[in-house]
């Protein structure tokens, strides 16, 4: 009777491990190449629900198998003297032992998912931050050449103010101002633009 019980806790047991083995295979799916979207807390919880199944499920396999392979003293006494018992006994111990061996080939694949799913969670951020910084110094570009550009132009203005012969306000003609503003204006943009280039043909000059 307790190796048809044994027999039966084997193949619900082999059951078991090929619905995790989908179960992991469908999650891993979902997780190759993952955009960030797909790379959920739920996922990494799942492997982890599943990585404690099975270590209870494999301590589970290693009691039953310690027990046909040394059973107690009644046991023993109750089949030790049938060579029968032992040899229907020899299948039910190579199932507990093809389980333990399935529990551990899965735990690894839980293990190794989840350190897919970090990895990829990392790289992602950091795919995000140097989009954030490229985006960042784009905006900061785009700033410095406005300010560059209306600078110039609110510097001369405030300096001449409105004393233009053209507002009837002062003796100084417009054209002042342009001749002025201008080449600030020029060179202001120069400047933002040619910059670096500017600047490394300064290095090198120095250097030379």
């Amino acid at each position: 009777m307790l190796q048809e019980i044994f027999s039966f806790h084997a193949a619900a047991g082999i059951q078991y491990v090929n619905m995790l083995d989908r179960v992991l295979s469908e999650a891993g799916g979902r997780n190759e190449f993952p955009s960030y979207e797909h790379t959920k807390l739920e996922t990494a919880v799942q492997y982890d629900y599943i990585k404690t199944s099975l270590s209870r499920f494999q301590q589970n396999c290693s009691d039953v198998l310690a027990f046909l392979v040394d059973p107690p003293d009644k046991w023993r006494r109750s089949v030790g003297d049938d060579p029968g018992s032992k040899e229907n006994l020899a299948p039910i111990i190579g199932d507990f032992n093809y389980l333990i061996s399935r529990a551990e080939q899965l735990l690894k694949v839980c293990q190794d998912g989840k350190s897919t799913l970090v990895n990829n969670d990392s790289v992602q951020a950091a795919n995000r931050s140097a989009k954030e910084a490229q985006l960042v110094t784009q905006l900061t570009k785009t700033t410095n050449r406005l300010t560059f550009i209306f600078l110039p132009i609110s510097f001369v203005t405030s300096v001449f103010g409105m004393n233009f012969v053209q507002f009837g306000q002062g003796e100084l003609s417009i054209w002042i101002w342009a001749v002025t503003t201008i080449p600030l204006l020029v060179i202001c943009v120069l400047i933002v633009e040619r910059g670096e280039w500017m600047s490394s043909k300064w290095r090198k000059w120095r250097t030379s």
